[in-house]
């Protein structure tokens, strides 16, 4: 499913588990907002397919289901094969772009990181067809 929408927001720290299974994520809090879930009005939890400034990334809306944690739903994204560096209090754009799948919980660390390369598999398949459109 295509989708339209645009978050712009600041990276903050998080509980750094993206970079210990090997996908470091950017935790964004939308700019103007106190509360995310208002920034997300209608937009589905879940992994998406999504533009961040010039990078391909993957973004998850949702809660942190796996790991237990309750404080509501967090916005975050990997940028694929970014090498840039610390992104801490940097505002970025964020263009959700494809819907890839629901929210789920995991029994394990490994079945979410194993869920992850599923995602990272179908990213790399959009790349190539979004870089194919436009060439």
């Amino acid at each position: 499913m295509i989708i339209t929408s645009t978050i712009v927001g600041v990276v903050e720290h998080g509980m750094k588990l993206g970079r210990e299974l090997g996908f470091p994520t950017a935790n964004i809090l939308p700019a103007g907002s106190s509360a995310l879930m208002d920034s997300f009005e209608g937009v589905e939890s879940g992994v998406y397919f999504c533009r961040v400034e010039q990078w391909w990334a993957l973004a998850s809306l949702g809660v942190n289901a796996t790991v237990g944690l309750s404080g509501g739903r967090k916005f975050e994204v990997h940028i694929i094969d970014y090498d840039g560096g610390d992104l801490y209090g940097e505002t970025l754009r964020v263009d959700l772009i494809e819907y890839i799948r629901a929210q789920e919980r995991f029994d394990s660390l490994v079945e979410l990181k194993d869920a992850i390369l599923g995602d990272m598999t179908i990213a790399r398949g959009l790349i190539k067809k979004y870089n194919s459109e436009n060439n």
